[in-house]
């Protein structure tokens, strides 16, 4: 469950305790080179579009409860999901190029030389859609050997007088205990932004327990420079199909008695949740409930538990994957 001092803006439960999740950076906790392990990090910050943020230099941010991270398998069981980090990169700078790029290069002349501000070794800018890093520069130098397209970003040409801007990377790496589940990768600049990825959060072990995140930096920052993280939202790739059955009922029913009705909807399996609405209620002491009776059919029962007769109705069918 979380904490008093969490910020939980939406949290959306549903069958099979699947949920979406989403906190605040509030009560956050930071490691590392630049923070006391196990101190609390995070502060108002009206720039944030959360009202908070945490923040961090080479060190690595964990959520509420410190090292034990955000443990959110009670809220959800570990499906394939989907995360979202919003982030910034504090204290960073810019340059222009000051010369055109192809796709081809690896190279690129910048306008203003290289300082003793600049990561001297493992840095990266953002220029249009691109990171691009290097591995070392020297001071006063103005040509820097870059390797294109990183962190999945799309090799462009750039025209010359593009702005530069520092940009690093994130890793949200989700393990349970030990095992790792997946990890996502964010890129920050100047600005608050947020990114998105894939979580397979599919392991079988981790069902009902906890599932810690920890997000790391990836790569070096200018003298001086912080990243910060606004929220962080981990939402289930939960697929749902909607029918409508014909009319159930009717008919007069012993105690015990069932009636029934079926629809298909394509792509039903066997193993989905079903719930079922009828769009008039049936009467009292009467119950319904609904299964998926073999691939790609639903089967609503409406069941007597004492004589009567429930009214005829359709059911709306919600099949959750």
């Amino acid at each position: 469950e979380p904490v008093p001092d969490d910020t939980v803006y939406e949290v959306l439960t549903a069958p099979n305790m699947t949920a979406q999740l989403g906190i605040a950076a509030r009560g956050w906790f930071g490691a590392g080179s630049t923070l006391a392990s196990g101190g609390v990090t995070s502060i108002v910050d009206t720039t944030s579009p959360t009202g908070y943020s945490a923040a961090a230099g080479s060190g690595a941010l964990f959520g509420p409860g410190g090292m034990n991270g955000f443990t959110i398998g009670k809220q959800f069981q570990p499906l394939p999901s989907t995360l979202s980090l919003t982030v910034e990169g504090a204290g960073g700078f810019t340059d222009t190029l000051a010369a055109a790029m192809a796709t081809a290069d690896t190279s690129m002349t910048v306008s203003a030389a290289v300082t003793s501000t600049w990561p001297s070794t493992n840095g990266c800018f953002l220029v249009d859609q691109e990171v691009v890093c290097y591995s070392s520069v020297t001071v006063g130098a103005t040509a820097i050997t870059i390797t294109r397209g990183q962190y999945g970003t799309p090799i462009q040409a750039h025209s010359s007088g593009a702005t530069l801007n520092a940009a690093g990377a994130l890793t949200t790496y989700a393990t349970c205990g030990t095992t790792s589940i997946g990890q996502v990768t964010s890129i920050f600049g100047p600005t608050w932004q947020t990114f998105s990825g894939p979580l397979p959060l599919n392991n079988s072990a981790c069902a009902g327990s906890g599932i810690n995140l920890q997000t790391w930096p990836n790569n070096n920052g200018p003298t001086g420079w912080v990243w910060k993280v606004a929220a962080l939202t981990v939402v289930p790739n939960v697929s749902i199909y909607t029918a409508t059955t014909g009319s159930i009922g009717g008919a007069a029913l012993t105690a015990g008695q069932c009636t029934s009705g079926s629809v298909g909807i394509n792509g039903v399996a066997t193993n989905m949740a079903v719930d079922a609405s009828p769009v008039t209620y049936p009467g009292d002491g009467m119950a319904w409930r609904a299964y998926v009776s073999s691939a790609n059919s639903v089967t609503v029962k409406v069941c007597a538990d004492v004589a009567g007769t429930p009214a005829a109705s359709a059911y709306n069918v919600r099949v959750l994957q």
